[in-house]
């Protein structure tokens, strides 16, 4: 009989399992990304907002993973002349369990005179009570635009080498396609690398 009874407590305590308030988390999580659009001018206290194990998925650009290489990236995005992002998440969704869940959004980035609009998704954990990006990926709501108005393909050879702007690792060298990156005004750069 006492076996019977232990098995009845067991079972009831595992349909007990913990379920969170996901109106509330839901809330918490989107008031979290909210205040993550306020750090943008703050490169340190905007990568505190990543866990760990982050990843950024950026348009035209390999992942960049962990705390570290989002802060060089990001900082280095943030010294372009004319930067300038601003993002509103529109709408959250969090698991029952209360620990993971999603924002999705628009934003606003500005950079060298251009301006682009797009959309966003971010997945975010808890660790230790307190939200963390996971995941970050976002797009433009239109192709970027070239000097002509469409795309351009050039042969490696036509393209001119030379010395890239001081954010750029020292020995680096970058091909303009069309603008002048030293100006706050658009500018077009091919995709890749140059091969020796």
């Amino acid at each position: 009989m006492h076996r019977y009874a232990y098995i009845v407590a067991v079972v009831a305590l595992a349909g007990c399992a913990r379920t969170a308030n996901v109106a509330q988390e839901q809330e918490s999580l989107i008031a979290k990304d909210r205040e993550w659009s306020g750090t943008v001018k703050d490169v340190d206290k905007f990568v505190s907002y990543f866990a760990a194990d982050a990843t950024i998925y950026a348009p035209g650009m390999p992942a960049i993973t962990g705390p570290d290489a989002i802060r060089k990236a990001f900082g280095e995005m943030a010294a372009a002349p004319g930067f300038a992002l601003s993002f509103t998440p529109t709408r959250a969704a969090v698991a029952a369990s209360g620990d993971i869940g999603y924002t999705v959004g628009t934003y606003e980035m500005s950079m060298a005179g251009g301006t682009e609009k797009g959309k966003y998704v971010t997945t975010w954990k808890k660790e230790n009570g307190e939200w963390k990006v996971v995941e970050d990926i976002f797009n433009a709501d239109s192709a970027p635009a070239t000097a002509a108005g469409s795309h351009v393909m050039m042969p490696p050879g036509e393209l001119k080498w030379g010395d890239p702007p001081p954010s750029l690792p020292t020995g680096a060298k970058m091909a303009v396609v069309a603008g002048d990156p030293t100006q706050a005004q658009p500018f077009v750069v091919p995709s890749g690398t140059k091969e020796k």
